[in-house]
């Protein structure tokens, strides 16, 4: 009987992964025991109830409000949003100079095409440390507030920070409302390039469209308007008083640094990938739409960049999760991130393992966000295998 079951291949291979399974957790729980026992012998223990303890240290830049009193899991919660924060503009950015930059590759004007292929030479192969303490060492030795450089007195620069207009609304929403206008953006790019919605009637799509535009138009601007305090203005521009400036927002050196690092040396590789998807497309669909007489614009918008998307958009995934993997070096210049809150955690509590764990953690969730939403962006605009034939 036991042989007989044995040889019905269902059966033979789910005992197997079955036995693979348990051996991978017998492993885990080794190890774990094994961790406990030496700790034990050296007189520490694992748990998380440090976490409600007081820190006792500042952290320079956070989204929401913070003091030394606070506890370990508020420290990490800062450096979580800060590492999200950090992502969510770096990489729009670094994306929008690649795709500038792309274009400049395969331009006809031989002068465009040297200026891109110079500027990926340069910062694609410049390390990210390297750049990101230059652009750091700019930042500080920028003038005093007093004296700061001021850009139609609306932006100043400074030692201490870049100041900028900003809105009366908290941070969080300030956060919130670029979560939700990115994911807003990706989905009309989705619904645009999306073949499916594209065979829709125009009767469709335009009322369809400004209902979009409008309701996302209502919902950033209601959420912008209501978490603002009564007394705080909806907008203000930043104003010297004494030694720092109120009103608007400081982008402290730190922050600055890593975006510029990030959005530059980010872009570089991200316009070879662009690049390369140009190139992919096929030249009689180009010339087909000009047949049809297509501007150049037109070309470009409705057939060569969807067509490009579509070719490179795994790579782009793979390359935008190393871009936010990458922030880490922010604990060079000090940028209070997930892996800095984390490090510093680890010197003042002595739990190693605890906090290694909680960062492991964090940057799989942040990670598999940001693949979750490209991959679906991904799966929605690739070319289905019915729509490749006839």
């Amino acid at each position: 009987m036991v042989t007989k079951i044995l040889k019905n291949r269902r059966v033979r291979n789910n005992l197997l992964q079955s036995a693979f399974l348990l051996a991978i957790l017998a492993v885990i729980a080794a190890m774990i025991l094994t961790a406990r026992s030496n700790l034990a012998a050296q007189g520490m223990s694992l748990g998380f109830g440090f976490l409600e303890q007081s820190t006792g240290w500042n952290i320079g830049f956070s989204l929401i409000s913070y003091s030394a009193s606070d506890p370990y899991w508020r420290a990490l919660w800062i450096g979580f949003l800060n590492t999200v924060f950090l992502g969510s503009v770096a990489i729009p950015l670094a994306a929008l100079i690649g795709l500038i930059v792309a274009v400049m590759r395969i331009s006809g004007q031989p002068v465009l095409r040297m200026v891109g292929a110079t500027y990926v030479e340069i910062f694609r192969n410049i390390p990210l440390l390297l750049q990101l303490m230059f652009w750091y060492s700019i930042l500080k030795v920028l003038p005093a507030p007093k004296a700061a450089i001021s850009l139609g007195d609306a932006v100043f620069l400074s030692g201490r920070g870049i100041a900028i207009p900003w809105i009366g609304a908290p941070t969080w929403a300030v956060f919130a409302s670029i979560a939700v206008g990115l994911v807003l953006l990706a989905g009309f790019m989705v619904m645009k390039i999306d073949t499916r919605v594209r065979r829709k009637p125009d009767s469709f799509l335009r009322p369809l469209k400004l209902a979009m535009y409008t309701s996302s138009f209502v919902l950033i601007a209601s959420l912008l308007w209501f978490s603002r305090e009564a007394t705080q203005p909806f907008a203000s521009l930043p104003v010297l008083a004494g030694l720092r400036f109120q009103g608007g927002l400081t982008i402290p050196p730190e922050l600055a640094a890593c975006l510029i690092a990030i959005a530059i040396y980010g872009a570089a590789f991200i316009a070879e990938i662009l690049r390369a998807g140009f190139k992919s497309v096929p030249s009689g669909q180009i010339e087909a739409s000009y047949a049809l007489g297509l501007s150049s614009l037109q070309v470009f918008s409705r057939v060569r960049f969807p067509l490009a998307v579509r070719s490179v958009m795994p790579i782009l995934t793979n390359q935008m999760i190393w871009l936010t993997k990458a922030s880490t070096l922010g604990i060079a210049i000090g940028f209070s991130d997930l892996y800095m809150t984390t490090s510093t955690s680890i010197v003042q509590s002595g739990h190693t393992l605890e906090l290694v764990g909680i960062l492991m953690v964090g940057f799989v969730t942040i990670n598999y966000m940001l693949a979750f939403g490209l991959n679906t962006i991904n799966s929605a605009i690739r070319l289905k295998g019915s729509q490749l034939r006839g």
